[in-house]
């Protein structure tokens, strides 16, 4: 009986051994980790859940030996979260708008051939108003002559050449608007070309030239 009772206490003591030995072990392997983190509040919080307490911060992770293993960084706030997704979409755009630089433009001087090419046809736009809108011009004198005269002799007469003015007047405003856009459009393909070929010779690593837009 007594032999028995031995027997069980000593198997107890090994299994009391064993138990309190297992987190031991795992500290000496290093496997430790414990979480360090600055609250809102400038309070240190230490422990394996500190990243609750401190959601919008950075965490710190440290082994046993106290040295640093890793460094979590704090999650973006919504404002810097939509910073971030702004730069993603325009680098996305950028770089569509690179490839399909690239695939247009077999060299640097076919930049500034289109470019020549399209200012040549506006100007050919703004020639075509500038002869209209002179005889346009010519006309309307001699149109409010005529309403004069019939002013005294003939007031239906007068009243439809006076439309006619109006209509002259009308066609005149949007000739001259047609030529302002058309040498807005001018400037705007000068500029866009300047900004192609910059940026061609950046992505084909051609040096920049001072006489990058002849």
């Amino acid at each position: 009986m007594t032999r028995s009772m031995n027997m069980k206490h000593t198997i107890a003591a090994l299994c009391f051994l064993s138990i309190a030995l297992i987190p031991l072990t795992g500290f000496a392997g290093g496997s430790f980790v414990i979480k360090k983190c600055r609250g809102a509040n400038g309070e240190w919080y230490y422990g394996d859940t500190a990243d609750r307490a401190c959601a919008r911060s950075k965490v710190i992770e440290i082994n046993n030996a106290g040295i640093k293993t890793k460094e979590l960084a704090a999650p973006l706030t919504p404002a810097q979260l939509a910073k971030h997704k702004k730069a993603e979409r325009k680098a996305r755009a950028q770089a569509r708008r690179d490839r399909i630089l690239l695939s247009m433009y077999g060299d640097a001087k076919d930049i500034t051939y289109v470019r020549n090419r399209k200012i040549a046809d506006i100007k050919n736009l703004i020639s075509g108003e500038n002869d209209t809108l002179k005889s346009l011009a010519a006309t309307l004198p001699r149109l409010e002559a005529q309403e004069s005269a019939e002013a005294s002799t003939d007031k239906a007469a007068a009243a439809s050449t006076a439309m006619v003015i109006t209509d002259t007047k009308a066609q005149i405003a949007t000739h001259e608007a047609n030529i302002k856009n058309d040498e807005q459009a001018i400037t705007q393909v000068r500029k866009q070309a300047a900004s192609d070929l910059i940026r061609y010779r950046k992505l084909r690593g051609i040096p920049q030239s001072a006489t990058a837009t002849p």
